[in-house]
């Protein structure tokens, strides 16, 4: 059986029920929410960032952020780009 893969399952939820909460995060000013169409826009903003930058697919990328949504966006991108992926978080 092939269930395909978290990336692949993550996209289809976001293409058939799109949500204007899709991520939220706390700042000073309260919670802020960001779409599932933006969600989408600034992961492919992203993903062309790290082109342009010469990373391609299967190259190793390093993360050191604080929890904001920019960490999750470019998590999701490293995860929906690899074969294979190490999280150490502490």
């Amino acid at each position: 059986m092939n269930y395909g893969t978290l990336p692949s399952k993550f996209l289809h939820a976001m293409d058939t029920w799109p949500n204007p909460r899709a991520q939220m995060y706390l700042t000073p000013a309260g919670w802020q929410n960001i779409s599932s169409d933006e969600f989408l826009r600034r992961t492919a903003g992203l993903a062309q960032a790290l082109f342009e930058l010469g990373v391609k697919p299967g190259d190793r990328v390093g993360l050191l952020a604080a929890n904001r949504p920019e960490a999750g966006l470019l998590r999701f991108l490293c995860i929906s780009r690899s074969r294979r992926n190490a999280w150490r978080t502490s």
